[in-house]
């Protein structure tokens, strides 16, 4: 063989030899991970050698939705199920005496999230309730749950009102024989967005009118995760490597709009010291956090918040400035999107069931009436009956959090329903699929239809806790339940003491959610109008 066949071996045939090895390296350890639940005798479907069981998802002939939605009934009778997210084992629950077992009864078992302990995907993002773990879990959540207590719904609500009231005047003034036609998502982002803006980081804008405002403009910077192959490949690599996001200098959230918010935080926290201005929202909450003289149970002493635990062992925790700025910039960006979706489809359905819309145009007259030219308060709002059955019920049919996941930290044995063992392991990840509970007609008698009547005080007994799962059970609830849900009244009541929604030609017979993407998108979006009462 002379020189020149030598060169080309060498410089073909290796590169060649190693690359047909590192595809077959890759192609066994594929083929051995999607064997995971088969090993485990778990019932599953056979995943792909690309995505496991998300081919479907990635390659754009599903939505976010509709996905968790056929992961479901897949297997509906099998009580715990596997399938392969990515590169991801995870195990699907359907079971509610399990759910219950994992969310409340054995949470020292499964306390953390999936996704946590990734700080390395963004600059704020493992500083987030919702990526903590174990013990620092425990300790800032009991520094921020002051901050949702119905005392503080009561003091944040004339903010939020106002909120509410200018979304109604804004359409007043846009009405046209009495009629104004929109894309009520836009809307309810737009109000989200308001309310936000005020109540978390104490600032006051006005998105109805000023449509193109910094705060508003970087919201959905921040919390748009679109449907682009760059977001894609994000999504990927969250799952997979996540420790690769600092070395290519990556961001899970957009930076720039990241590094507004955070700015935005610390100069009103300053101004608001320097010229000593008190509003009742979150800023002033940690303004008088860092004051020696706090005199709550939790004392703050400078800037260190003690807490007691189970076992009366003090452990002192720093109210860290760049940690409550982080809480701020994921609370805007968790409820951003999923409460203005949740509004979205409550507004269609109200639209779409117009007995139902009657039965509450009747109970919020009987409140105004009773009012008088007093402003509906807080407590009133909490008092109607028939509205919170109207709330619930959306709330069933429509979970904008598709699926609750925990991630199991101790080997243990857990009984379904039906006395079946279930062994979880170390390292587990669980799925709990609120999207398949919550339209099961194990659970719920005509699943697909909306009957806020079985959440009345006779029928409401009858379902059981944990199936309801929009906002989580147990110690990890989602701590802004009670801020989403007030929200919501605020704003409902404003347009339906003044309108009645409507379809109109836009309006789509049935909803269809966008393919691909981590966001919920409506094809075509929800177009809806608002008709002015008599």
């Amino acid at each position: 063989m002379g020189l020149s066949s030598w060169v080309f071996w060498l410089f073909w045939s290796w590169p060649g030899l190693i690359f047909v090895t590192a595809l077959t390296a890759l192609y066994v350890w594929r083929i051995r991970l999607n064997g995971t639940w088969a090993r485990r005798g778990i019932p599953h479907k056979d995943p792909s050698l690309l995505f496991g069981n998300e081919n479907d998802f990635f390659l754009k002939k599903v939505s976010f939705f509709d996905y968790f939605k056929r992961l479901y009934w897949e297997m509906p009778d099998e009580s715990v199920s596997g399938f392969i997210q990515i590169t991801t084992p995870i195990l699907l629950v359907r079971d509610v005496e399990l759910i219950k077992e994992i969310t409340v009864k054995k949470f020292d078992c499964f306390a953390n999230h999936v996704f946590s302990e990734i700080p390395e995907v963004d600059k704020i993002f493992g500083k987030g309730l919702f990526t903590m773990v174990d013990q620092k879990w425990r300790v800032t959540r009991n520094m921020l749950s002051p901050a949702f207590t119905g005392l503080k719904m009561r003091t944040m609500f004339k903010l939020m009102n106002d909120c509410a009231e200018n979304t109604a005047n804004s359409i007043s003034e846009k009405l046209v024989g009495g009629m104004y036609m929109c894309e009520v998502k836009d809307l309810f982002n737009r109000y989200c967005n308001d309310t936000i803006a005020t109540t978390i980081f104490g600032v006051e804008v006005n998105s109805i009118k000023d449509l193109e405002n910094e705060f508003f403009l970087m919201g959905k910077q921040l919390t748009t995760l679109s449907t682009s192959l760059a977001s894609n490949i994000k999504g990927l690599l969250v799952f997979m490597i996540p420790k690769i996001f600092p070395l290519l200098g990556l961001n899970l959230l957009d930076i720039e709009a990241t590094n507004y918010f955070i700015k935005l935080v610390k100069d009103t926290i300053q101004y608001r010291i320097d010229n000593q201005i008190v509003r009742p929202d979150m800023i002033n909450m940690y303004i008088e956090s860092q004051k020696e003289d706090n005199k709550s149970e939790d004392k703050v002493i400078d800037n260190e918040y003690v807490v007691k635990t189970n076992n009366d062992e003090a452990i002192s925790k720093k109210w860290d400035l760049d940690e409550f700025v982080a809480q701020c910039v994921l609370f805007f960006f968790a409820g951003f999107e999923t409460a203005a979706n949740w509004f979205m489809l409550m507004a269609y359905e109200l639209a779409i069931n117009p007995e139902v819309q009657e039965k509450l145009l009747a109970e919020i007259d009987e409140v105004k009436n009773e009012l008088g030219d007093k402003p509906v308060t807080f407590e009133k709002l909490q008092s109607m009956k028939y509205f919170e059955c109207v709330i619930q019920e959306s709330l069933r049919k429509w979970p904008v959090n598709v699926a609750n996941d925990r991630r199991c930290t101790k080997d243990c044995t857990l009984y379904d329903s039906k006395g079946k063992a279930h062994h979880f392991k170390e390292g587990d990840f669980i799925n709990l699929p609120s999207i398949g509970i919550q339209r099961d007609s194990r659970y719920f008698e005509d699943p697909e239809k909306f009957l806020p009547e079985r959440w009345s005080t006779e029928n409401k007994e009858k379902i059981n806790p944990y199936t309801l799962l929009t906002f989580g059970i147990g110690p990890r609830m989602c701590i802004g339940n009670r801020y989403v849900m007030m929200e919501g009244k605020c704003v409902f009541f404003s347009l339906l003491s003044r309108f009645r929604i409507e379809r109109c030609d836009k309006t789509q017979e049935s909803i269809q959610f966008k393919k691909g993407g981590f966001n919920i998108i409506v094809e075509d979006g929800v177009w809806l109008n608002f008709k002015r009462r008599n």
